[in-house]
């Protein structure tokens, strides 16, 4: 594995709010954005370490 699958344009962590903001000029609402910017990666990892 590479690392790859980043998000053109985001090269810092610090692009995350550009990210966000895209999201909700899209018309994502909070629950979403917060699911795609990490809330389904700690749901998985929680499944995992139980």
């Amino acid at each position: 594995f590479d690392g790859g699958g980043e998000i053109a344009g985001a090269t810092s962590e610090n692009q995350l709010i550009n990210i966000t903001k895209a999201l909700i000029k899209e018309g994502f609402d909070d629950d979403e954005i917060s699911k795609i910017l990490g809330g389904n990666l700690l749901r998985v990892f929680r499944s995992i370490t139980e």
